[in-house]
């Protein structure tokens, strides 16, 4: 099938790999990608990005069981039940795109690992 992203896998993992930056997740809309990328460089963390079509709850299992770090589901479908259940696998939960400093406090409240926001400073200041 389709899948954009699959010519970066190979020049994404070997520069990640050789480098180990701290703190890095590798994370695609495109299950193909980031599971190529995942059988390429499995020390690196992955994580599959989720569209609010999509059942999240449905995607907790077999996301794990690929053997990625997390999930990412837009901020509007994030509750704590999904949550929870994301950490009952082993997974941590990274929402997107987060730009409201309230919204970024319920989701932190709810138990949401890390929020993807187009203002980093405002979600430092704000969940400090």
């Amino acid at each position: 099938g389709f899948d954009p992203d699959s010519a970066m896998v190979e020049p994404l993992a070997a520069m990640l790999t050789a480098r180990r930056p701290a703190g890095v997740v590798v994370s695609s809309f495109w299950p193909p990608t980031v599971e190529a990328f995942h059988a390429r460089a499995p020390e690196i963390p992955t994580a599959l990005l989720t569209t609010s079509r999509v059942g999240q709850l449905g995607l907790v299992a077999s996301v794990a069981a690929a053997g990625h770090r997390a999930l990412n589901p837009p901020e509007a479908t994030v509750t704590r039940e999904l949550v929870q259940a994301a950490h009952a696998a082993g997974l941590q939960l990274m929402t997107w795109t987060v730009n409201d400093p309230g919204r970024m406090r319920a989701l932190a409240s709810a138990g949401v690992d890390v929020v993807i926001t187009d203002y980093p400073r405002l979600a430092l200041a704000t969940l400090r």
